[in-house]
């Protein structure tokens, strides 16, 4: 567990979470002209509690609270990134107007299912390859949802596991199909030792 909250500590100063144009793109998805409900609820003050229904990871804090920081709401997080949760669990405290909270709900409440669901995933094979005595790196493909990638892979580091690349400006990786076109392999090669010149 501490090698997880390790990891998670050393993202979150890499990672650039969304800015304030995908908050807004985010909900704009979900609302894009009239929110009908929210308007007959109101603007009193009023506080919503997050629960778990289902034994998971908890990952995707700082997506969660970037949409509700997005519409003037505020979170208390009771249980910490990483955490296993055995259901039924009080995870958290969203506070503000309510027609507010009900806007951003739907929209976090994806993010964070998906994120622990990804990060639960991943935290299952990093605990099977400790058992089995395996000491490699398992880590994730660039196999991710579009517009969703920062989420993914952030997951993955969260449940234990490495994202190898987050895409193709990052590391040099020749697969099969790359090794039968000896031009390819060249110009790669190349590449990557201009690359390595640049370095100070």
């Amino acid at each position: 567990m501490q090698v997880h909250l390790q990891k998670i500590r050393q993202i979150e100063g890499e990672f650039r979470f969304p800015s304030s144009f995908t908050r807004l793109q985010y909900l704009k998805d979900d609302c894009p002209a009239f929110d009908i409900g929210g308007y007959v609820v109101g603007e009193s003050q009023e506080t919503a509690v997050l629960l778990a229904k289902t034994k998971t990871v908890l990952v995707g804090l700082p997506f969660f609270d970037a949409v509700f920081e997005e519409l003037g709401c505020t979170v208390e997080w009771l249980r910490a990134e990483g955490e296993v949760l055995e259901p039924p669990a009080r995870i958290a405290y969203v506070r503000g107007k309510c027609r507010n909270i009900l806007l951003g709900e739907r929209t976090a409440l994806n993010i964070l299912s998906r994120a622990s669901g990804i990060g639960a995933l991943a935290r299952q094979f990093s605990d099977a390859a400790k058992t089995a005595g395996w000491h490699g790196e398992i880590a994730g493909t660039r196999k991710v949802t579009p517009g969703f990638r920062l989420v993914e892979k952030y997951a993955l580091l969260a449940g234990g596991v490495s994202t190898h690349r987050m895409d193709l400006s990052q590391m040099v990786m020749l697969k099969v199909r790359c090794t039968r076109l000896p031009c390819v392999v060249f110009l790669v090669c190349m590449y990557a030792l201009r690359c390595r010149e640049r370095k100070p």
